[in-house]
């Protein structure tokens, strides 16, 4: 999520340049090198104190009523530290991404028709709430679960999360542009849908008048 939220700061942040394909495949590269480098990074780390028994810390996965990490220590240095630490900077690119987007929408508005303001507020109010789903704001929850110490948030969070990819479909998979572009890879044409409508509406208006 963390590697996302840089994409997105780089597209639509106020800082954002225009991208060349080459370039693009080669931050491809860096990306996929960083989302799968530092989390291998962190797990063999906790595999050596694990092994080698200089702390305190004990990596033990999972018990009779737990299929986590069920040491408190542990859990907090390997998956509380580490996700709070990207929760915090996908906030400053969260803010940035929006700042940019603004600067973009401002600078866009004279040459597009003026739309009513209440219209565009929640357009504005939907990307950022798609926004924030994508950059993984959503696990903040697993914070309030484990302070909160009531068991049904955390079926709330677990379902949440589990549905993220269809809540991100859903989100930016069903726009017009995207039904549109498999409407013509199916090659399902827009002529094809209205010469049907229209020869619907003439048998119709045919036998209405046989009836009469």
């Amino acid at each position: 999520m963390n590697a996302l939220a840089i994409d997105l700061n780089r597209t639509f942040g106020s800082h954002a340049k225009f991208r060349v394909g080459n370039k693009s495949q080669i931050f491809y590269i860096w990306y996929s090198l960083y989302a799968w480098g530092i989390p291998a990074l962190i797990v063999g780390a906790c595999l050596v104190i694990d092994l080698c028994e200089c702390t305190n810390l004990h990596f033990i996965y999972g018990n009779r009523g737990l299929c986590w990490l069920s040491s408190g220590n542990a859990n907090l240095f390997a998956f509380g530290v580490p996700l709070a630490a990207l929760l915090f900077l996908n906030a400053i690119l969260f803010t940035d991404t929006v700042v940019g987007i603004r600067l973009t929408k401002k600078a866009a508005k004279k040459a597009l028709k003026e739309r009513p303001a209440l219209a565009k507020a929640k357009e504005e109010l939907s990307l950022y709430i798609k926004l924030s789903g994508v950059m993984g704001f959503t696990w903040i929850l697993a914070f309030v679960c484990e302070y909160a110490n009531i068991p049904e948030l955390w079926y709330i969070f677990t379902a949440i999360n589990s549905l993220q990819g269809v809540f991100i479909l859903l989100a930016f998979g069903f726009n017009k542009r995207i039904i549109a572009m498999w409407k013509e890879k199916l090659g399902v044409r827009p002529d094809d849908v209205t010469s049907s409508t229209a020869d619907t509406k003439s048998t119709n208006t045919g036998n209405t008048m046989v009836k009469k």
